[in-house]
């Protein structure tokens, strides 16, 4: 089941372009994964997508507030049903999800058909409640484990109703963007599992720039307009928030984030 042929030669310059665009939103774990789910949505006519942090490589529950969802749905009330449905998703309740984690190779990408037989899934208690009544149907479902993390990384793309099973070339093309992407994640991709940028407030967001950018904190605060008093203590905010307990800590924690040359 694991994908051995290489995609195709335009779809492997698409995959290095989307991790390329993935990098620049890197310290927004947010942002880069939602531009992640959308352009392979666009690239492999999915409906939605599905792209998370795991705990651990096969984990029996997985939690959407560690990822993100995102695609097109049929109606936005369809959209908040499904997500909301979709929060906590219980690994064994899922016969595709059952059987993808009971391979033992850490890195893997599998279409419903290969983990699944028509006639099983057609009959499916999860099809029948989880997916047909939102207007989704046959999905993707790839896994790699993440070099800088002892957990792993998935990516789920789900077609719509009526829409055909997922050609093999999908699945090569969609496992090589997860090959590309795995060395980057935990480092110049941030997880959601991590301390973000965008759970900064706007002022802790500046005062974070200034020191990034070497000026002393007296420097600073001159600059932002605050009293030295006020820009400690959003010093300390940023400290407590990254989980450093010095400036030269912060500086190294964002330096091990910064793309290789």
């Amino acid at each position: 089941m694991a994908r051995s042929s290489r995609p195709h030669r335009i779809d492997e310059r698409r995959a290095y372009e989307l991790i390329r665009e993935c990098l620049r939103f890197g310290d927004d774990a947010h942002a880069w994964q939602t531009h992640l789910v959308h352009q392979l949505c666009r690239l492999t006519g999915a409906c939605v997508g599905i792209a998370l942090a795991m705990s651990r490589p096969n984990p029996s529950r997985l939690q959407l507030r560690h990822g993100v969802a995102a695609g097109s749905w049929s109606s936005h009330t369809a959209q908040r049903q499904w997500l909301e449905r979709l929060q906590d998703i219980d690994v064994p309740t899922h016969p595709c999800l059952q059987r993808f984690f009971a391979h033992p190779q850490p890195a893997l990408t599998c279409t419903r058909q290969e983990l699944l037989d028509n006639a099983v899934w057609k009959r499916h208690r999860f099809r029948a409640e989880m997916l047909l009544p939102y207007g989704l149907d046959e999905g993707l479902i790839s896994r790699r484990p993440i070099p800088a993390h002892r957990g792993g990384y998935l990516i789920s793309l789900l077609a719509s109703v009526g829409d055909k099973p997922f050609p093999s070339h999908v699945g090569a093309f969609v496992d090589y963007v997860h090959e590309l992407l795995a060395p980057h994640l935990g480092r110049e991709l941030w997880l959601s599992t991590q301390p973000n940028l965008s759970e900064l407030s706007p002022r802790l967001r500046q005062t974070l720039e200034r020191l990034l950018a070497g000026e002393s904190e007296r420097q600073a605060a001159r600059a932002l307009g605050i009293s030295p008093a006020t820009l400690r203590e959003y010093v300390t905010s940023l400290y407590r928030h990254f989980g450093v307990t010095s400036r030269s800590e912060l500086l190294a924690h964002f330096l091990r984030r910064r793309p290789s040359s």
